[in-house]
């Protein structure tokens, strides 16, 4: 309460940010998630990982060849797939 000052404060202060929280502005990717467990499983299978998340050791050339593969055999949209390799936008739809 010490930081609003009193209680009537703290009490206004929550009424007049309550709500907030939601207008956080989230940019829209694509229209299925699913897309991003079918590129992990894609990886996992193609490239023989233990664990989906070592691409993310890989040069950003490696990077760009799996995105290839993965705009090949997904319906995923060249901004997911950059987003999920870790990639600028533009790598994604060469």
């Amino acid at each position: 309460m010490a930081y609003f000052g009193d209680w009537e404060g703290m009490i206004s202060a929550m009424h007049h940010s309550k709500g907030s929280e939601f207008e956080l502005k989230e940019e829209f990717v694509g229209w299925d998630d699913k897309v991003y467990a079918q590129m992990s499983q894609i990886l996992v299978k193609e490239y023989g990982l233990a664990d989906v998340h070592d691409f993310l050791a890989w040069p950003e050339k490696e990077r760009v060849v799996a995105s290839t593969l993965l705009k090949a055999q997904t319906d995923a949209t060249p901004k997911q797939i950059a987003k999920f390799l870790r990639l600028l936008p533009w790598h994604a739809s060469r």
